[in-house]
C-alpha cells in the first residue's frame, strides 16, 4: 500500500504518492536511510514553503492582478517596527476602497529589509484605475506593478518571496514573525488523503479521459521523482486546466516539436 496525497487549488490538481514506514513495498528493498545534513533539511524546508505559498497564490489570483511593491522615499524610510504600524493603516484604507468597487480586497505581502532598503512585494487583486487608488494611498514613496502570468505559473514568484526573507523572518526583531503575512480571506487548498491498496504507483504519470474533458493536461515538467530521508521512494506531479487560448498555445507548440 501506499498513500496518495492530492491538493485541488486554481486551475492545478497536484498528486503526490509516497510510502511510508507503516506502508512499506512489499518485495522492493528500501535505499539506505541517511541523515540529512542541515543543508538538505534547509533546502527541503524552502522547497516545503515555496510549493504552500505557491498553491496560495494560485488558488486566489488570476489573470488581471499584480505584482506590486512599495518603496519608501530615503526622508520617509522606517524602521521594521514602524513599517508595520504603515502597513497597517495603508490596508485599512485599501480595503475601503475596494469595497467601494463591489470587491473583497485580497493580498499577499512578504517585507525586506536586511542589508537592504525596506520595501514590501505584495500579490494583489485588481480594480479599477489601481494605479491612481494606489498612488494616493501610498504616500511614502514609490509603486511598482507587474502584471501576473495569464497561466498562474507563479512558482518563480513563490520562489523570490521564500528566498527573499529566508533570513529575516527568523530573526527575533522581526515583528511580522513569518516569511509573509496575508489577508483573512484567502481560499485554501482543498486537500484530500487516500490509501492505495497497491504495492506501488504506475511509474509513468497519465491523465484520464475525464479530466482531459474537464480541459486538464499533464504538465510533465511537474513529474518529480526521488527518495526521502527515511529512503522511502515518492512521485509527484501535477495537472493544469488552461483556458482555451492557452490550451491552443500550448496545444501549437506540441505540434510544432513533436
Amino acid at each position: 500500500m501506499y498513500i496518495k496525497k492530492t491538493w485541488i487549488y486554481g486551475n492545478r490538481i497536484e498528486v503526490k504518492k509516497y510510502h511510508t514506514s507503516r506502508y512499506g513495498v512489499k518485495g522492493e528493498k528500501r535505499s539506505k536511510r541517511e541523515k540529512p545534513s542541515d543543508e538538505s533539511l534547509k533546502r527541503a524546508n524552502e522547497r516545503k514553503a515555496k510549493k504552500k505559498l505557491e498553491r496560495l497564490m494560485i488558488n486566489n489570483f488570476e489573470q488581471g492582478d499584480w505584482h506590486l511593491t512599495l518603496t519608501y522615499k530615503s526622508e520617509m524610510r522606517p524602521d521594521i517596527e514602524k513599517s508595520k504600524y504603515i502597513l497597517k493603516k495603508f490596508f485599512e484604507k485599501l480595503r475601503k476602497e475596494y469595497r467601494k468597487y463591489g470587491i473583497e480586497l485580497k493580498y499577499i505581502m512578504a517585507t525586506e529589509w536586511e542589508n537592504k532598503n525596506i520595501h514590501h512585494h505584495i500579490v494583489i487583486n485588481d480594480i479599477d484605475n489601481i494605479s491612481k487608488v494606489l498612488s494616493r494611498l501610498w504616500i511614502y514613496g514609490g509603486i511598482h506593478l507587474t502584471p501576473l502570468y495569464p497561466d498562474r505559473d507563479y512558482s518563480g514568484l513563490a520562489e523570490y518571496f521564500i528566498k527573499e526573507t529566508n533570513e529575516t523572518f527568523r530573526n527575533s526583531d522581526n515583528p511580522y514573525k513569518q516569511r509573509y503575512t496575508c489577508s483573512r480571506n484567502l481560499k485554501k487548498p482543498i486537500e484530500e488523503v487516500e490509501i492505495i491498496k497497491a504495492s506501488t504507483w504506475v511509474k509513468e504519470p497519465k491523465i484520464n479521459n475525464k479530466l482531459l474533458e474537464q480541459g486538464y493536461q499533464l504538465d510533465k515538467q511537474s513529474i518529480y521523482t526521488g527518495v526521502d530521508a527515511m529512503g522511502y521512494g515518492f512521485c509527484e506531479y501535477t495537472f493544469i486546466r488552461y483556458t482555451l487560448t492557452e490550451r491552443a498555445k500550448n496545444e501549437s507548440k506540441r505540434l510544432k516539436y513533436k
